[in-house]
């Protein structure tokens, strides 16, 4: 929730300072993230955590599951899987798309007259 609140107030901030100087603009945000390291840094070195990781959060399924994928024997498979998925979602999109442009190919050169041409 912390993340979202300073992704928020940087956007709100840069809606109220987009007719503003690049120095002004600078400033704001090199203050914005000294003060944001700062409060992390205070917070690590006091101890302070958000909440504990209680044995019910420890057990979802969530967290299960990305215990399974981080294994280190199956990262290459998942790589693997991951580029097979894209190209075949890629080659798809290409041959889906290659009836249209075969059609326009199709009417422009069968309109197409040498007379016509500035060349001739």
């Amino acid at each position: 929730m912390v993340i979202y609140s300073m992704q928020a107030t940087l956007f709100v901030a840069a809606y109220f300072l987009r007719f503003e100087s690049d120095l002004t603009i600078l400033a704001f945000v090199t203050t914005f993230f000294v003060l944001s390291i700062t409060i992390m840094q205070l917070a690590v070195r006091s101890g302070w955590r958000l909440r504990d990781a209680s044995g019910a959060a420890a057990a979802s399924a969530l967290s299960r599951i990305l215990t399974v994928i981080q294994q280190p024997k199956l990262l290459p498979w998942y790589s693997y899987l991951a580029i097979v998925s894209a190209l075949t979602v890629y080659a798809a999109l290409i041959v889906l798309e290659r009836p249209h442009s075969a059609a326009i190919f199709a009417y422009s050169s069968s309109h197409y007259s040498p007379s016509r041409s500035a060349f001739w």
